[in-house]
């Protein structure tokens, strides 16, 4: 987000669906998923330009069928469910983009690395969240 050719060009999103079932689901209420989806269309700060997901599972569908209706449609047009997988991925994402776990050429995303970041950063994000309204 603070990466300037971030903000003008946007961002995609790949989320790999495998190993989802019903126990996921049973873990997310309709309020949290509500809170979710208000939060990730209506108040980053980020041009989101499409999410694609792999390996969806037929559960899945049912999860998303219920998010559906708060969805906004500029936001359903750049949902994408990739029935063909990692080919299909690599026809809409070019390879340096893609992590080499997906068969692409970019560096594996070191989540140990982010977490540290976001660690280091903790008084930044203390900071932030001053910001805003109060709660009424």
């Amino acid at each position: 987000l603070r990466e300037e050719e971030t903000q003008i060009r946007g961002l995609i999103g790949v989320i790999d669906l495998k190993g989802f079932g019903a126990h996921h689901m049973m873990l997310m209420t309709l309020r949290f998923a509500r809170r979710v989806i208000s939060i990730g269309q209506d108040s980053l700060p980020i041009r989101l330009k499409g999410i694609y997901y792999l390996n969806t599972p037929a559960v899945f569908r049912i999860v998303h069928a219920l998010v559906k209706p708060f969805l906004s449609a500029k936001m359903l047009k750049r949902l994408q469910f990739l029935a063909g997988g990692i080919s299909e991925l690599r026809d809409v994402v070019p390879p340096e983009l893609i992590p080499k776990e997906f068969g692409g050429t970019q560096e594996d995303f070191d989540f140990h690395k982010q977490e540290n970041f976001f660690h280091s950063k903790a008084r930044y994000f203390e900071e932030m969240l001053k910001c805003g309204y109060p709660r009424k």
